[in-house]
């Protein structure tokens, strides 16, 4: 839920956005946006600027590198990724640090298209589009507007098929017994990957139950109070998760959460082995579903 003003260091980054970008030529950002806390309006000092470039055809990085140079960006360190395809910068300006990508625009459109037509579920995907929806425009020839009215309605079948995918590993008792097998072994590197996969997945089908596009994690303190269906104390939950010094109850309280998320999902999707697998791991411990959701 985005504050009804932006904080002063979010107004201060779009106008250092709109000083970075307006000697862009149109071949290297036809379309730019700004995504990101300073999107949400909610930028404190310790937020950098993410940038979004649309383009026709994506230009190599040495002129993207020349264009920041010559703009006045310092510090400009190019993320080289030969498996991205995008092309991503990180720089300075103004003495902020900028995130600038650049990005296919008919890429962009598959993609859009493949989620407003449920076939395409991956977090990634979905974080994008939710990034879009909260996007400011520094420059627009129109995409932006008229995608966020496209994603202003969550499409039919979606939400179905991220809750299925996101629960389908809970299918299987002995996935929800590694994580006390990782407690009694010690692998807490282990067990902390699997908590928070486990985490992921069960926003993942929260936000879908909402029907509401998600959104990086580090933005749930702004996305959760716009979530018209949540548990009680979500927050204070998941922060009880990463603080609770005995690590059993940091499983066990883990696992009641994601219960309590299923008991959510609409009834015509059926996750009732799920929930089963999961109260049935955590009553084999000594702690009974009913009895946690009292202490909680």
């Amino acid at each position: 839920m985005k504050p009804e003003h932006p904080s002063q260091e979010s107004r201060q980054l779009r106008a250092i956005a709109q000083d970075l970008c307006q000697s862009c030529p149109p071949e290297l950002g036809f379309e730019i946006l700004i995504s990101g806390s300073v999107s949400w309006g909610t930028a404190d000092v310790d937020s950098d600027l993410d940038l979004e470039f649309w383009v026709e055809q994506l230009p190599d990085a040495e002129t993207a590198l020349n264009w920041l140079a010559e703009a006045g960006a310092t510090d400009i360190l190019p993320d080289e990724d030969p498996e991205s395809d995008q092309i991503h910068m990180i720089c300075r300006f103004r003495d902020r640090w900028v995130e600038a990508s650049w990005v296919d625009i008919h890429a962009k459109q598959r993609d859009i298209k493949g989620v407003l037509t449920a076939d395409r579920i991956c977090r990634m995907d979905l974080v994008q589009a939710g990034n879009i929806v909260h996007a400011v425009p520094v420059r627009t020839a129109g995409n932006l507007s008229k995608w966020q009215h496209s994603l202003s309605t969550y499409p039919e079948g979606l939400q179905e098929r991220i809750i299925q995918s996101a629960a389908q590993f809970w299918k299987f008792p002995h996935h929800i017994k590694m994580l006390w097998i990782l407690v009694r072994r010690g692998e807490w590197l282990g067990l902390y990957t699997w908590l928070m996969a486990d985490l992921s997945d069960a926003l993942r089908i929260l936000f879908a139950i909402n029907r509401q596009w998600e959104t990086d994690w580090k933005h749930l303190k702004i996305a959760v109070p716009g979530l018209q269906t949540k548990p009680e104390r979500l927050l204070e939950r998941l922060e009880q998760i990463c603080t609770e010094p005995q690590i059993e109850e940091r499983v066990a309280i883990t696992l009641q959460l994601l219960v309590a998320i299923l008991d959510l999902a609409p009834l015509q999707i059926d996750v009732s082995l799920q929930k089963e697998n999961i109260q049935s791991s955590v009553k084999a411990h000594g702690i009974s579903h009913s009895s946690m959701q009292g202490e909680l």
